[in-house]
């Protein structure tokens, strides 16, 4: 559990502090290491990284959201990597 929580507030924290100049690379890569938390536990956490994504407005740079998108990852259930789900 402890390891899941490491990834899930590495990735909010990430997804609060992306700004312009950033390269998106560390935020893929949480993205990724989501992947293997359990999406039924900590719902707390998980709804702050939604709410990170979401209010973040660099993150909504079409380029930024295109560099994101895994659309095949999305359709297996990792919402995280579909902007239009934020």
């Amino acid at each position: 559990m402890a390891t899941e929580n490491r990834a899930l507030a590495q990735a909010i924290a990430e997804a609060r502090e992306f700004e312009p100049d950033r390269y998106p690379g560390g935020l893929k890569m949480a993205f990724f290491r989501l992947m293997d938390v359990p999406r039924d536990e900590a719902p707390e956490l998980w709804a702050e990284l939604r709410r990170a994504l979401r209010e973040n407005p660099h993150l909504r740079d079409p380029d930024v959201r295109a560099f994101l998108e895994r659309s095949d990852l999305a359709e297996r259930g990792y919402w995280w990597f579909d902007p239009d789900r934020w």
